[in-house]
């Protein structure tokens, strides 16, 4: 299949998977987990509180003056809440419809004057010019790429010097493990999205092919979820995890050899 009717087929899947997951009650917690709420205020007030997005707010460190780039951005809720701390703000994806891309955009100004600048387009074939933001940002959209190299590249590529290139919640496989069973159990991936798992290896040396220097990895698995488990292991590993310097520990190793699908983080900087 050429790339062209991949991301065709990527564009009407997640929409096709957005509107399924609205309309019906069984889909009410993805909806929730991926603040896909048809009402844009409702989910962007509970976007605010995202321990995920908290994270890389406290990497970045805004001071409100940095130009800053969020590609992949959907409804763009990251984007808003940059442009609201000050920063100028743009946003891109190839997904220019009301469910779930930049034509959702024009409800911000239903509750609020925050000003977005939405820019169409693909970013493994970027139209933005060299060197001109300070962060380049996105969120759950590498393992979408027809080519991941390409597309990182070509973000860093916007980015100035000692600019901070970061991805949030990236879905991550073990090492020598297939990512078959995943996608065929995955809605969007069985309505068209071009859904598919990575090892955190393979984003590192992504970011390292990009230039980026400084990679890091993190995993996003929090505490409060392991304590919530109602099986004996999930009880146990509580109680050991529990501690400050074990949960460290696993932690680290779990942005590695987590589970499938394990959300991560990775982030790296322009020299």
């Amino acid at each position: 299949m050429d790339v062209h009717t991949i991301k065709q087929q990527e564009i009407m899947g997640y929409i096709a998977f957005v509107r399924k997951i609205r309309s019906s009650p069984k889909y009410k917690e993805m909806v929730e987990e991926g603040y896909l709420d048809a009402d844009l205020k409702k989910a962007t007030e509970r976007y605010r509180k995202d321990k995920k997005f908290q994270k890389v707010l406290n990497i970045l460190n805004l001071r409100g003056t940095e130009k800053i780039l969020e590609f992949g951005c959907g409804r763009a809720m990251a984007s808003y809440f940059f442009a609201k701390k000050g920063c100028f703000t743009v946003s891109m994806d190839m997904n220019q419809s009301k469910e779930c891309g930049l034509a959702a955009i024009k409800d911000y100004k239903k509750f609020s004057k925050v000003s977005l600048n939405p820019v169409a387009g693909d970013i493994e074939r970027s139209p933005l010019k060299d060197d001109v933001f300070d962060v380049v940002y996105c969120n759950h959209v590498l393992h979408h790429a027809t080519d991941m190299d390409a597309m990182v590249r070509e973000a860093a590529r916007s980015l100035k010097p000692d600019g901070i290139f970061i991805a949030q919640s990236e879905v991550m496989k073990p090492p020598f493990m297939s990512d078959a069973k995943w996608r065929k159990d995955f809605l969007a991936a069985q309505l068209g999205a071009n859904e598919h798992l990575y090892t955190t290896f393979r984003y590192k040396k992504a970011l390292k092919r990009a230039g980026l220097t400084q990679v890091k990895a993190i995993s996003l698995v929090e505490l409060d979820a392991i304590k919530q488990s109602k099986t004996m292991k999930g009880k146990l590993a509580y109680r050991l995890l529990k501690y400050k310097p074990l949960f460290s520990l696993f932690s680290r190793a779990y942005a590695y050899f987590g589970l499938p699908g394990n959300p991560i983080l990775l982030y790296g900087k322009k020299s």
